[in-house]
């Protein structure tokens, strides 16, 4: 479960959720999501890390040497075209054609850096590409989905040593009943095949950040794993980035109950 706090002295809002680390700005709190373009910059293919190799094997049928290029594929595909099923108002565009991308990347002088501090263990740092280097009508009232890395594995959480929480007894006292202290163990969780997603949303329109981090998305397969675990996961992949945000389709119930 998720857990909101609210910080005081800064204007975000943080989501931890486990190891997920979300950085959620809040001057879009409340904000209704006007017809806008969403632009999917393409994934950098170094920056895909699937450790579980040999399901893609088992799963899709092909071989070891053609395994990175398949779930590269398709979640390049499929990453624009779900996301579309996770947002309103927004017209989806894959941004693969805006630019020549292998000659973007070769220059740092095409970027702008961006860093916010989420906690004390983990600053959210991207690259993000300069409007001047588009055509103006690309991005200026756009907003723009970047995704720095990817990694997948099965049993995300034990890969990372994800700690679980155990919470403590109920203790009856003279006043009534508390919670005691829980503990945190790496305790056995349900099979699942899982991906950690360093990402950011960027307005283009303000020049700020929408949400930003790290977020942890899981498909359980208590029968065993199959294709359709893995396209279960590219669906969940963009339903968490978005949720939570204006631009998501359950932000409306989200915010009714703040």
């Amino acid at each position: 479960m998720k857990h909101y706090i609210v910080l005081l002295i800064l204007i975000p809002l943080l989501i931890s959720c486990g190891t997920s680390t979300v950085l959620i700005n809040d001057k879009y709190t409340g904000q209704q999501s006007t017809k806008k373009e969403m632009v999917i910059f393409p994934i950098i293919y170094d920056s895909l890390i699937v450790i579980n190799w040999d399901d893609v094997v088992d799963d899709f049928e092909v071989d070891s040497a053609d395994c990175k290029s398949l779930i590269y594929d398709t979640l390049s595909v499929l990453l624009p075209h779900n996301s579309k099923s996770y947002t309103r108002n927004l017209i989806i565009k894959d941004g693969t054609d805006l630019l020549n991308w292998d000659d973007m990347k070769k220059d740092i002088g095409n970027y702008f850096t961006f860093n916010q501090r989420i906690n004390e263990k983990y600053v959210a740092d991207f690259q993000i590409p300069k409007k001047e280097y588009f055509d103006s009508s690309a991005v200026d009232n756009s907003y723009a989905l970047i995704i720095k890395k990817i990694l997948i594995s099965r049993n995300i959480e034990r890969q990372i040593g994800a700690p679980m929480y155990t919470p403590g007894p109920v203790i009856s006292t003279p006043g009534g009943t508390v919670q005691g202290p829980g503990t945190y163990s790496s305790a056995w969780t349900p099979e699942n095949l899982g991906a950690i997603t360093e990402f950011i949303i960027w307005d283009y329109e303000k020049n700020d950040f929408v949400k930003c981090g790290q977020i942890i998305s899981k498909e359980e397969f208590p029968f065993g794993m199959t294709t359709g675990t893995w396209l279960s996961l590219f669906r969940a992949i963009p339903r968490d980035l978005f949720d939570d945000t204006h631009l998501g389709v359950t932000t409306a119930n989200y915010y009714q109950k703040k």
